[in-house]
């Protein structure tokens, strides 16, 4: 190139650096524990600058100190019904320092393989480990006469309570539920207890939660893969390190494999509160706006657009809400920050099939709306009500389009399992939310008939400052007890969907689809978010994907 270009060129840029034509890239910076966000920002097609991890050395120190440490002055008490799963448990103990172990099995069958290990745990390792049959601890008393008995077999103070499934069959009946919420009573009021760890109990996940707001240590860990063959939990418990010593106490996490790297990542499952009213107040709040609507109905929000009256022919997006509080209220942030006119669905607290409620909404969408496309945004449990609204549309010929955010199907049942099922189930749901925390209540409430008996024996324990607002208390409870039984009741429809989907999720979990390609024969287009289950409804970005997908 001749010189006089190079300088020309060199004058051009120049020139038009200093009127700010011509900036520098952005750069992109993101603290290592957001690496998942920085991955996705740098996939972005519209991003077009540097990604940068920072990486501390308080980074490096800590990644270097995961290995949990035990107290060779506590004693560790390990319960369950597989000897094999007991043993490893405790060999991660000892190999941890634990001196004092006590394994609680439920059967006694142990092989000469198990008898050995034990053997050489006691020999190698200078450790005092005692093996005790004792049935499963389902009341109040062998609870109590466990712990009693553990204490006493080898001394010292209980620093930990390790619980495994008490049966290996894919129904426990309820025995591991019973055993974790009865040691949970009886180890209350033990001071010196550090951990309380559920490993491969999916119904212990309430109890942890529980005990989480009442400030007591609570871990509930689960593999998904756990029942395929070759599972190993002696390989797989490597991720309690990292669980036990994290500053950021997680109550309930998911293991889950990774195809890519071949090994296994642990997500924080989400917690239930996110998806339930958060105080008593904003439960009885719901319970009014339920009771002034004998009919459901759609409910004009504020949002960007003018209003349907002043643009009749632009698109309308229509949200179907979840059950955190009234939804106007909870819906108010994402509705300003949609360009299109914006309705929200409005319950009813008389009892309906989630079937009927669908075909009465898509009545009132399509008087709203003379013309599809509809676009349909089902928030968390209102997810499901979502899909039934958009096979009804669609049989009558019209199309849909469907954002759903956080409401999948499959992920709002493992919530509603953290409840359990049957009567625990609904004598949970009520202590939960009136924040009853008396175990002896809780007893009380499940062996009562039926839901009506135990909503009129809960509502006995109201504080007196909502005495007067008993009555909306109690429509809200059977509401969301409504609710909850319609998802478990929901049959797959057999026919998929035709219109697009996609589903928004908080940047923290798993960037899986949910089973949603059971629902929608088009792709399920996968959207991540910061902020929890609740807080995305108020994610500018949230908002954003919105107005993309509607235009």
């Amino acid at each position: 190139m001749p010189s006089e270009w190079k300088e020309a060129l060199h004058f051009g840029v120049q020139d038009a650096v200093m009127r700010g034509i011509v900036q520098p890239l952005e750069c992109a910076v993101f603290p290592r524990k957001q690496s998942q966000l920085a991955f996705r920002t740098l996939s972005d097609v519209h991003h077009m600058g540097k990604v940068l991890l920072t990486v501390s050395a308080d980074d490096n120190a800590k990644t270097q100190q995961l290995k949990f440490r035990c107290d060779s002055q506590s004693s560790y008490l390990v319960a369950g019904g597989k000897a094999e799963e007991c043993v490893d448990v405790a060999e991660w103990l000892v190999l941890r320092g634990a001196c004092n172990v006590v394994i609680a099995l439920n059967c006694r069958s142990v092989s000469n393989q198990l008898t050995r290990r034990i053997g050489l745990l006691r020999s190698y390792h200078n450790t005092h480990l005692v093996l005790v049959f004792t049935p499963a601890a389902t009341t109040s008393t062998s609870a109590t006469n466990l712990l009693e008995a553990a204490t006493s077999a080898i001394g010292g103070k209980l620093g930990a309570i390790f619980i495994l499934p008490a049966e290996t069959t894919e129904r426990e009946n309820g025995i591991t539920v019973s055993t974790v919420s009865h040691l949970d009573a009886a180890s209350r009021g033990i001071k010196t207890l550090r951990h309380f760890v559920c490993l491969l109990a999916e119904g212990s996940w309430s109890t942890c939660e529980m005990r989480h707001h009442a400030g007591l240590p609570a871990l509930a860990v689960h593999w998904p893969h756990s029942k395929r063959k070759g599972f190993s939990l002696r390989q797989s418990m490597q991720v309690l390190d990292a669980l036990l010593t994290s500053e950021e106490k997680a109550v309930v996490v998911i293991v889950k494999e990774e195809k890519e790297t071949g090994g296994s990542k642990a997500y924080t499952a989400p917690s239930l509160d996110t998806f339930l009213p958060a105080s008593i107040e904003e439960l009885a709040a719901l319970g009014e706006d339920l009771a002034m609507c004998s009919s459901c109905c759609l409910k004009e929000l504020t949002s960007l657009s003018p209003g349907k009256a002043f643009v009749k022919e632009v698109p309308s997006v229509f949200i179907i809400p979840g059950l955190q509080g009234p939804p106007s209220e909870v819906l108010k942030p994402l509705a300003r920050q949609i360009m299109f006119p914006t309705f929200c669905v409005r319950l009813s607290h008389t009892s309906s099939s989630l079937s009927e409620t669908a075909g009465l909404l898509a009545k009132h969408i399509r008087e709203a709306q003379k013309k599809g496309p509809y676009n349909l945004v089902g928030v968390s449990w209102g997810g499901v009500l979502t899909l039934e609204l958009a096979r009804i549309l669609e049989t009558e010929g019209v199309e849909t389009r469907v954002v759903l955010l956080d409401g999948a199907l499959d992920m709002i049942r493992s919530m509603v399992d953290l409840l359990n099922q049957g009567s625990e189930l609904e004598a949970n749901l009520i202590c939960r939310l009136l924040q009853i925390s008396s175990m002896k209540v809780h007893e009380e409430l499940m062996q009562l008939p039926d839901w009506s008996s135990r909503l009129n024996r809960a509502l006995l324990e109201l504080p007196s400052k909502m005495k007067s607002r008993e009555k909306h208390l109690g429509i809200a409870l059977t509401a969301v007890a409504d609710h909850i039984s319609s998802i478990l009741q929901f049959q797959h429809p057999g026919t998929l969907l035709s219109g697009e989907v996609t589903l928004v999720r908080p940047a923290d979990e798993s960037e899986d689809n949910c089973g949603l390609t059971k629902f929608f024969k088009q792709t399920v287009n996968m959207k991540m978010v910061e902020g929890n289950h609740k807080t995305i409804i108020s994610n500018r970005e949230t908002g954003n994907i919105i107005n993309r997908f509607v235009l």
